[in-house]
């Protein structure tokens, strides 16, 4: 039996992979490390995203398969609609940030270079080279988590991972279908976020000034996208 199902939970798989890629989540996460190029940091909160967004899929998979419940549509409106509320505060947050950073000139003889400085820098190295969880560290991989648990009532996963998954008639393949669905999405988000990180490292020491402008565009970005969902989600 196991065989019969094993293209239906490898087809999981690679819808997995190519729903982490819709423009929300790809928005969301570029927002989150708008601010960070760090690797470990950006691949904790890709994970912490498709931990939440598939905790969400298989509970409302049991829920829907193993019990009968449907989730509310009104439900489903409002996390859409709370989906472009959240990337618009996440950008404005981004901008709120980016105004407390400063330009800051450095000489070494006759050299000169220009780079960025914020002010909670030092505080956050020392932050991430701490063994003892704090609630800035616990904050960090909350934020990641609620906001994927939010997606995950959102957009077009009921199709792309419930739907199928509903249709196998046995509760083990439907689950094991949804966890792969999750790893798919979580393999995927987790080598964009590191992508992303690489671009934030090699431009934030080549081209600083330009990196920095860059985050301002793209918190902004973050905010149109996010008014954008909104009107969607209301039409």
């Amino acid at each position: 039996m196991l065989i019969d199902f094993l293209p239906i939970l490898l087809l999981g798989l690679g819808l997995g992979v190519m729903h982490a890629l819709d423009a929300d989540h790809v928005m969301a996460l570029l927002a989150l490390n708008n601010q960070t190029s760090r690797l470990r940091r950006i691949a904790y909160c890709s994970t912490y995203w498709a931990i939440g967004h598939g905790a969400v899929l298989l509970g409302c998979g049991v829920l829907l398969f193993g019990f009968g419940v449907i989730i509310p549509e009104s439900l489903q409106w409002l996390a859409e609609f709370s989906v472009g509320l959240v990337l618009i505060l996440i950008g404005v947050g981004c901008l709120w940030q980016l105004r407390k950073a400063t330009l800051k000139v450095h000489s070494h003889g006759d050299i000169q270079h220009i780079h960025w400085h914020e002010n909670e820098h030092t505080n956050e190295d020392l932050i991430e080279q701490s063994d003892k969880p704090t609630k800035k560290r616990l904050k960090e991989k909350h934020k990641p988590l609620m906001i994927g648990m939010l997606h995950g009532l959102a957009g077009s996963a009921p199709v792309l991972a419930l739907i199928p998954a509903l249709n196998q008639g046995h509760l083990f393949f439907a689950v094991a279908y949804l966890v792969l669905f999750s790893v798919g999405m979580m393999l995927s988000m987790i080598a964009f976020g590191l992508s992303f990180a690489y671009c934030q490292k090699f431009f934030g020491s080549k081209l600083q000034s330009i990196a920095q402008y860059g985050r301002y565009a793209l918190a902004a970005l973050s905010i149109s996208f996010g008014a954008f969902w909104m009107f969607q989600a209301s039409v």
